[in-house]
């Protein structure tokens, strides 16, 4: 499948879809990390025009289930268009934010995550500029892996659309480097002028 930096990842809804990253010793970014990647989702909701058809695609997640006391997870869920939903290890405390214009647009977007779990928040980042800052539990180990575009257990509730360039660095990373980011990959891209 085509993608912002040549191919992308392919997701389809539904059980065995997505990949995990095993658990391994590299696969630890701690409690302060940030993730950045291009989305563009391509459920039901894209042709029937409804919210309902919006309703937990798994992004990121450590967990197996929603509840489980590892990890963090990363969706969207609750049959709405702008939002997006997660939490660290412990259920509370939780978020749900606005982060785009509509999903239903089957737009790009360039989403940054910077999981802040020493201060117990979460910042959402698209094309580069700060959509919201919330509370969220801290972000645990990882004994499951990582499930990208599904839940660590690859059972339910996939990402239903493509995803490329995902990146995951330990520490946060400034404003300037998200939004750089965000300059450097995106298709109509002129960072430097040479005359």
């Amino acid at each position: 499948a085509s993608g912002i930096l040549g191919g992308s990842q392919d997701f389809q809804t539904g059980n065995g879809s997505g990949a995990v990253v095993p658990p391994s010793a590299n696969l630890a970014p701690g409690s302060v990390f940030t993730a950045s990647m291009w989305l563009k989702y391509e459920g039901n909701a894209v042709t029937s025009g409804n919210n309902n058809n919006i309703n937990y695609h798994r992004i990121l997640s450590a967990k197996r289930y929603w509840n489980e006391k590892v990890g963090f997870e990363f969706l969207v869920r609750d049959n709405n268009q702008r939002r997006v939903h997660g939490r660290g290890a412990q259920d509370n405390p939780n978020y749900q934010a606005d982060l785009v214009d509509d999903w239903k647009a089957s737009d790009w977007e360039f989403v940054t995550m910077v999981f802040e779990g020493s201060e117990g928040k979460v910042y959402g980042y698209n094309d580069g500029a700060l959509k919201f800052s919330k509370n969220m539990s801290a972000p645990g180990a990882m004994p499951n892996g990582l499930g990208i575009g599904t839940r660590a257990d690859m059972d339910d509730q996939a990402w239903d659309g493509k995803m490329d360039e995902l990146r995951i660095a330990s520490g946060r990373r400034s404003d300037e480097w998200i939004k750089y980011a965000y300059e450097n990959q995106k298709f109509d891209t002129s960072l430097f002028g040479f005359g």
